[in-house]
């Protein structure tokens, strides 16, 4: 027997989220009928971030327990003749028997895009959130300063059944960019993140960019902890995971590049 660790990249639009839920098409079930489609065998993948239906990765990363001879650099290839388009193996690599990707994790890189123009993107529309009307960047850069660093970011959750034992976090970065015409994208890396955390984020920072809040009440709502002090939850389309860091090197390396 073998632990395999998976990078995965998914389309979230057709799928309830990443966590297995029976009767629903989730990226978790998914993943595990085509391992049983090529190796023939019965597995659980665990998962680094369980994303929410809607949402979109580009390097999630999965491990699962096999007895099969495939090599592990073949993996990529075997699996992904079973998945569905909208579901790809990007890597595959050894790591040790007891390997929990959501635990060892020590911090996971998201961003959220909104697309500002007046006519949608065939071809990317599936991927942001539409926003009309100006929007001001060098309000949203300023304010998105606030939410670094560690804090308790209890007014960016909004409630579920699986409540955090600790709601504070560690954000390295969060940034605003423009990397494309009409387009608005947000980064933001930290070591863990609460539910929906990223999506009120950027809710909150697209309402101080269209002058519907001042920058300062990001300091009140950390301080109060209330969520209604916080903006909206922006949809799910925008969101992606697109990278989860296992060695803080890493981590700090590609902060060090999203703040160049």
């Amino acid at each position: 027997m073998r632990r395999v660790r998976l990078i995965v990249a998914y389309d979230g639009t057709a799928c309830h989220g990443w966590q297995f839920q029976p009767g629903l098409r989730t990226v978790q079930g998914v993943l595990q009928e085509a391992i049983f489609g090529a190796l023939g065998e019965e597995v659980r993948v665990d998962g680094a971030s369980r994303t929410d239906s809607g949402v979109h990765a580009r390097g999630q990363a999965c491990a699962f327990t096999t007895a099969s001879s495939v090599p592990t650099d073949k993996l990529p290839i075997v699996l992904n003749n079973e998945l569905p388009a909208d579901v790809r193996v990007a890597a595959a690599g050894d790591v040790g028997e007891d390997f929990q990707p959501r635990f060892e994790s020590v911090g996971k890189h998201y961003h959220y895009t909104w697309f500002n123009g007046e006519i949608d993107d065939v071809f990317s529309c599936r991927y942001v959130s539409r926003v009309r009307g100006p929007v001001d960047i060098d309000a949203m850069r300023a304010a998105a300063v606030f939410f670094e660093g560690q804090h308790d970011f209890a007014c960016l959750q909004n409630s579920t059944a699986e409540t955090s034992v600790s709601t504070v976090r560690y954000l390295h970065l969060v940034r605003v960019g423009v990397p494309g015409d009409s387009l608005i994208r947000i980064d933001v890396l930290g070591n863990a993140f609460l539910y929906n955390m990223v999506r009120i984020l950027s809710g909150t920072l697209l309402e101080i960019g269209q002058g519907r809040r001042t920058p300062d009440t990001i300091l009140d709502a950390l301080r109060s902890g209330q969520r209604v002090d916080t903006g909206c939850t922006a949809p799910a389309s925008g969101l992606c995971l697109e990278e989860v860091f296992f060695s803080d090197a890493d981590l700090e390396k590609k902060a060090a590049v999203l703040r160049d």
